[in-house]
């Protein structure tokens, strides 16, 4: 399991209408790697799993867009 820094930076790549979470590291040389985090969809259900854990608000309040390009969000 990576660690993950406040500096940390990911991006989310669209492969066949599902969605990966990705990190960009910078490797020794200055070259930067690319790490496969996870899909979309688990990392959204690990963070409410961990929300739960840690005692935060899990459910949003304002209705707005989703992650996916496109999307109308939750029904309010």
């Amino acid at each position: 399991m990576h660690n993950f820094y406040v500096g940390s930076k990911f991006y989310i790549k669209e492969i066949k209408g599902r969605y990966y979470v990705y990190i960009i590291e910078n490797s020794t040389g200055g070259k930067q790697r690319h790490h496969y985090v996870g899909s979309l969809e688990m990392v959204i259900q690990t963070y409410l799993e961990v929300a739960k854990v840690w005692g935060k608000p899990t459910e949003t309040s304002v209705a707005g867009p989703g992650f996916e390009p496109g999307s109308q969000g939750p029904e309010p």
